[in-house]
């Protein structure tokens, strides 16, 4: 009875094992593929601004109507309330809170969620 029970467990750890191989090859693969980031990609392009012949601003065209900003421009209050509805965790977690991605795994697979869940954060 006690063989059973380690060749069971043996086989656990053997698939484990095998499985954590499969996922590492998968993702170095998928890696070293991956196109390079720069902050320049990141970036949208932006409005274009239109101005009069003096150079004054006549319009904004576009899309999206953003002004970029600085981190240490961001006001603490607005960090601390975007933190406190998005991420509670955030500043624990350093960027990946697997309490939340294992949490919306569960929720798709069982699909006891009224739609999919994310398990991205705010850095994400």
């Amino acid at each position: 009875n006690s063989g059973l029970v380690k060749k069971i467990i043996l086989g656990a750890l053997t698939a484990l094992l095998a499985l954590f191989v499969i996922g590492a090859t998968v993702f170095f693969v998928y890696a070293k593929n991956a196109p390079e980031l720069s902050e320049n990609k990141l970036t949208s392009a932006g409005n274009s601004v239109i101005y009069d012949a003096n150079g004054d601003k006549i319009t904004s065209l576009g899309n999206e109507n953003r002004t970029y900003i600085k981190t240490e421009d961001i006001p603490q209050q607005l960090k601390d309330a975007v933190v406190s509805i998005e991420d509670r965790r955030f500043y624990k977690h350093h960027g990946v809170d697997p309490v939340r991605i294992v949490s919306a795994a569960f929720s798709n697979v069982t699909g006891s969620s009224a739609g999919l869940q994310g398990g991205s954060t705010l850095d994400q």
